[in-house]
């Protein structure tokens, strides 16, 4: 529901715009709403420029207000110029929302290598990724003992490629039947000994996919 997203007169909000006259990504700020009629917006900005909207144009908004993310889709209703330039958007029917937790997490399904003590031990897909950890499928089974591993792997990021080697510490492990008779397992990991700019990477991602796919998020 619209009122679970305790959306406040001054909040910024982001917008996606798609179809023929599509601007690609821009933000506003909340002049106000009327129950179930409209969402009234400033006019959309995207680097420093005002962005001329057309009635009738679809729109997704997205906001993050305390630990969830929301977003929900309407249509340009109104443009307005006097006293200052501002629109109306049709008020939404559906709210989609994503908690997210202290350390958010996205599902994104890379491949990764790992190794342990310098030594090349496999390769697996990253289930999961944030900051702070991942969750990495694979079917190498490593002994007990191994309690940290280095992951490596690559992906772009706002159209950069970029490549991570990082080192973990192996918090848990969970074994599932895998295709045939192979064994599959999970491992937790929690990155340690991380660069400021590993770190900067790696939140940059998150927060990239939880603009760009809300629904990724866990």
């Amino acid at each position: 529901m619209f009122a679970d997203v305790h959306l406040k007169v001054g909040d910024t909000v982001y917008l996606d715009f798609a179809g023929a006259k599509a601007h690609g990504r821009a933000s506003s700020t909340v002049v106000g709403w009327r129950e179930g009629i409209s969402v009234m917006l400033t006019q959309p900005m995207a680097a420093d420029k005002p962005l001329q909207l057309f009635e009738g144009e679809s729109v997704t908004l997205r906001v993050f207000t305390g630990r969830c993310a929301f977003a929900f889709k309407g249509l340009v209703r109104k443009v307005n110029h006097l006293p200052f330039q501002y629109v109306h958007l049709s008020f939404p029917q559906h709210v989609h929302a994503v908690e997210i937790r202290r350390s958010p997490r996205s599902r994104v399904g890379m491949p990764a290598t790992f190794s342990v003590d310098g030594q090349p031990m496999g390769q697996g897909n990253i289930v999961d990724l944030g900051a702070a950890g991942a969750l990495l499928d694979t079917g190498q089974v490593l002994d007990m003992a191994v309690r940290e591993l280095q992951l490596s792997f690559a992906f772009e990021l706002h159209g950069v490629p970029v490549s991570l080697d990082l080192h973990a510490r192996i918090l848990g492990m969970k074994g599932y039947a895998g295709q045939g008779l192979q064994t599959s397992v999970q491992y937790r990991l929690e990155f340690d000994q991380l660069k400021p700019n590993d770190r900067l990477v790696l939140s940059s991602l998150v927060w990239f996919q939880l603009y760009e796919h809300p629904d990724t998020i866990v």
